[in-house]
């Protein structure tokens, strides 16, 4: 479900995260998510949820950049890919606490 607005560079940006906790690259990690934030306003929060409610307007046919529904189409895709990577989901939490 990708819309004229959809950009895959922001999802790969917010794969690189859990791509480098796979192989224990914290720091890399990080870094990789503060990007990601920066790029994909709402995805680490959705990632960091314990459930994932689909949007009350989600739209089919173009997902707004920085939207709920970017984000959560982006969990829908992504979402296993975040579960299967030990601690990939608390290090998101964790990183958004620090935040404030």
């Amino acid at each position: 479900m990708k819309g004229a607005l959809y950009d895959e560079k922001r999802e790969k940006r917010s794969a690189k995260t859990y791509k480098a906790l796979q192989f224990n690259r914290i720091k890399e990690a990080h870094n990789a998510l503060k990007e990601a934030e920066a790029a994909l306003p709402l995805v680490a929060a959705e990632i960091a949820k314990k459930q994932h409610r689909k949007p009350k307007n989600l739209e089919t046919k173009y997902i707004a950049h920085g939207g709920k529904d970017e984000a959560y189409i982006y969990w829908m895709e992504n979402g296993k890919h975040w579960k299967e990577t030990p601690g990939a989901i608390e290090f998101v939490r964790e990183y958004l606490s620090k935040k404030g």
